[in-house]
């Protein structure tokens, strides 16, 4: 049960970072797009329609190139925590066997012991 409200929160917490980092790309893009234009163009304003129009692709794909980004990222993360988890549980096992093995070896080299000394006698 814990796992599947891990994934969940996991899964909101990328949703909204994804979303957020998109926003403000989007806004700081088209931001600065307008005081460009502004500068740029006489200190006129409002801007034309075909400046807003522009102002507003770039921010809608700077805002597109900013959320593919973090979702790259947090696809990534999710892949890395992954084969973290995998590989602890790889280490783990094998301390398992390898503790399980020494403790056959000591009992054989015992038995072993215990047959060397009743054929001595």
């Amino acid at each position: 049960m814990t796992l599947i409200f891990h994934l969940i929160k996991s899964l909101f917490h990328a949703f909204f970072k994804i979303v957020f980092t998109a926003l403000f790309f989007g806004t700081l893009a088209a931001g600065v797009t307008l005081l460009v234009i502004y500068l740029n163009d006489g200190h006129l304003w409002p801007p034309t329609k075909l400046v807003e129009v522009a102002a507003a692709v770039i921010g809608v794909l700077a805002a597109y190139a900013a959320g593919l980004t973090m979702l790259m990222r947090e696809a990534v993360r999710a892949a890395l925590t992954v084969e973290h988890g995998v590989a602890k549980g790889v280490e783990q096992e094998v301390s398992g066997v390898e503790h399980e093995l020494v403790g056959v070896r000591r009992k054989i080299s015992l038995a072993r012991q215990g047959a060397l000394c009743a054929v001595l006698r």
